[in-house]
């Protein structure tokens, strides 16, 4: 009887080991590496009622994100910031996105096809005497 039974225990664990050889490996997914993911950074002069482009381009749809990294003399002024089209190499006046409320630090994210952009700095009527600022766009 007893061999009967370690015969069944071999057969048994044999068959576990056929099965498992037999069974397909597990699948896996590549994981997408992200986009390289490149700095600009802008600064400029901003004047009374004005507005200023300043153009990037994004080299494959990924995250886009915009920052009012600074301005003075006031940290506090509030400024308009966009994003906008362009065409033939020229920002023309038709905002993607925009937030009319920007402060030092306001950061503006969102998702970008490739293409040609510019980011728009511009007065909602704060401005009374000029301002210096810098924006960061990082994009793929």
């Amino acid at each position: 009887m007893m061999k009967r039974t370690f015969f069944q225990a071999l057969a048994v664990a044999g068959a576990a080991l056929l099965a498992a050889c037999g069974s397909d490996p597990a699948t896996t997914t590549p994981d997408t590496p992200a986009p390289t993911r490149s700095t600009d950074t802008f600064s400029g002069s901003l004047a009374q009622a004005g507005t200023i482009y300043h153009l990037f381009t994004v080299a494959q749809q990924g995250q886009v994100d915009i920052t009012l990294s600074k301005t003075e003399p006031l940290a506090t002024v509030t400024l308009g910031l966009g994003i906008g089209q362009t065409s033939g190499g020229q920002c023309i006046p038709v905002l993607l996105a925009y937030n009319n409320a920007a402060q030092m630090g306001t950061v503006m994210t969102g998702t970008a096809a490739a293409g040609s952009y510019c980011a728009v700095v511009y007065d909602v009527g704060n401005v009374s005497e000029p301002v210096t600022y810098t924006v960061t766009i990082v994009h793929p």
